[in-house]
């Protein structure tokens, strides 16, 4: 779908007061307004993060509470129970919160759920493992805001529990002995979107006398995988963490690199995104977290060899079953929506594998520009995956449809539940109509969000390296994406290999290439206009540098690569 271009409004004069002061372009200068950074030492901290940045710990709600529960369990060895989620974030949450409780003397357990067997968050298998084993603490870490029935079942066994989670909590919390958790309503902590693995962290380092900077590397990829905001503290986080990754002291990690073809290479966010995340992500979605676990958590290389191979391989197994389910519902959202009417799109099915919902759920919501919930069904309840568009709030959805669902959680974004099968075409009637209400003054047209229109002449080595400053790219902290319009096409356009575009742009002084990845259904647009507007990233072609002698400052080592086109007016 055609994305609608919106262009950031420039603020002239307090763009060039901030050039003035940091000594940048005004370009880029408006690139950091676009992100709330108005002055120089908002500036310095997005520039050059620091550990020493991050906020007090304490002012999260329940953290000192966790801080002496879990020292007065090292003090009396007793047998700590960790409940954990099967996705990236809460893998890694367990990992290193394992990790630290075993360094303090501790032998804590860990269960992590099945993802179709036992679905999202504490459950009764846990419970009786906690019970058989002599659980003083349970801790859930990457949930637990919503398991009221499973929290009052180890109370009334005499278990004290623990919620170290980041999710949103509804407006009554379950009677865990001790909930930590940014979001919890009147919390004083300053900033709110850590992941998980973020929150555990934090706790971790007043646990330990060790800055525990090594398991960085576990929170950057919890992190970036949760799709947090990569801004304030998670920013931080991944900002070190990516450099811990790229040197992959950890056995694990290092096997992970190797089989991704990312040997020797700077780990970046799409890296994690895109290819160490999906591995990861892939033993949860067909099979069992444990195998990430164990990755993650082992000390043997030749262990962790084995473990990133057969991680390799269920991703594959991943990758089949999605293209399979996607093919169905996309041939049953065909039949059965009308696009008219329907603002929502909910769609069930008998026996769709409930690993790869989510990720189904996200194709179809970006094909379509609509809120998306995919339902499985067996015998009598569906357990669906939601995710949703600019403006519409899913949990806040769901929570008005809550009469007619088993359970639901989740964030803006994204969120799961469960259903009785009886109630879905209900539940679909009842959130279209809460859509409808909620989207009627809103185009239901996807945006593409651009810094600022440049001319070809304000590109230069200079600009495009101090871009990459600005990295880690991510949510809250999108790749930098600028339009230049009304350009001459040079030549004819070339398709590379898979799906790939390129061809050349021109002011008529200063050309450009373009490379348009997964783009060549635009080859004849672009063969047959005589003028072009482009959005795009510009770039350094780091290996045409190298091929041809280019030297670093010269416009010929810049490339665009284009993220949107469409003809001049």
């Amino acid at each position: 779908m055609q994305k609608k271009w919106n262009i950031a409004k420039p603020d002239f004069l307090l763009r060039q007061a901030l050039a003035d002061s940091l000594n940048i372009s005004p370009v880029l200068a408006q690139v950091f307004i676009n992100r709330g950074i108005t002055n120089v030492k908002e500036a310095e901290i997005f520039l050059k993060p620091k550990m020493s940045d991050m906020h007090d710990p304490l002012l999260i709600p329940g953290m000192e509470k966790a801080v002496r529960r879990l020292k007065e369990a090292a003090a009396k060895k007793e047998k700590v129970f960790i409940s954990g989620d099967y996705d990236v974030d809460g893998v890694t949450s367990c990992v290193l919160f394992k990790s630290v409780l075993k360094r303090l003397g501790l032998e804590p357990t860990h269960y992590i759920p099945h993802r179709v067997k036992d679905g999202y968050g504490i459950n009764k298998e846990a419970v009786s493992l906690a019970k058989e084993q002599g659980a003083d603490l349970f801790v859930s870490l990457d949930c637990g805001m919503t398991d009221f029935s499973e929290i009052e079942m180890l109370n009334h066994l005499g278990v004290d529990t623990m919620i170290v989670d980041h999710h949103e909590p509804l407006d009554t919390l379950p009677k865990a002995k001790i909930i930590v958790n940014p979001k919890i309503k009147n919390s004083l902590y300053p900033f709110k979107e850590l992941a998980a693995v973020g929150v555990v962290y934090k706790l971790c380092r007043l646990l330990c006398a060790d800055n525990l900077v090594d398991d960085l590397d576990l929170v950057s990829l919890g992190t970036v995988c949760d799709v947090v905001p990569l801004i304030d503290e998670n920013r931080i986080f991944v900002k070190e963490g990516l450099g811990i990754l790229s040197r992959a002291k950890r056995p694990g990690i290092k096997e992970l690199i190797k089989v991704c073809g990312l040997k020797g290479k700077d780990i970046n966010t799409h890296m994690i995104g895109f290819m160490l995340g999906p591995r990861l992500n892939a033993a949860g979605r067909v099979n069992s977290a444990d195998m990430s676990f164990e990755l993650l958590f082992s000390s043997s290389h030749s262990q962790a060899e084995g473990l990133a191979v057969r991680l390799h391989n269920e991703n594959k197994k991943r990758q089949a079953i999605e293209s399979g389910i996607l093919e169905e519902a996309l041939a049953k959202a065909q039949r059965e929506i009308n696009f008219k009417e329907h603002t929502v799109i909910v769609l069930d099915n008998q026996g769709w594998h409930e690993g790869v919902l989510g990720i189904v759920a996200s194709r179809i919501s970006d094909r379509f520009y609509r809120p998306t919930i995919i339902i499985s069904t067996n015998d009598a309840l569906g357990k669906g995956s939601a995710r949703s568009i600019r403006d519409f709030h899913i949990l806040n959805a769901l929570s008005r449809c809550e009469d007619m669902l088993e359970f639901y959680g989740g964030h803006a974004y994204a969120a799961g539940l469960t259903i009785s099968k009886e109630n879905i075409d209900k539940f679909r009637l009842a959130i279209n109509k809460i859509a409808r209400e909620e989207l009627a003054s809103c185009e239901m047209v996807p945006v593409l969000d651009i810094e600022a229109e440049l001319g070809l002449e304000e590109l230069d080595f200079k600009f495009v390296s101090a871009l990459e400053g600005l990295m880690p790219f991510g949510r809250g902290n999108p790749l930098p994406v600028f339009s230049s319009c009304n350009l001459i096409v040079k030549g004819r356009p070339k398709i590379l290999g898979k799906g790939t575009i390129k061809f050349w742009a021109s002011d008529g002084k200063i050309t450009y290439p373009v490379v348009g990845f997964g783009m060549s259904n635009m080859a004849d647009l672009v063969e047959n206009s005589e003028r072009l507007d482009l959005a795009y990233t510009p770039s350094i072609d780091s290996w045409g540098m190298r091929a041809n002698g280019i030297s670093c400052d010269d416009r010929r080592a810049i490339q665009l690569k284009l993220v949107s086109i469409k003809p001049s007016i």
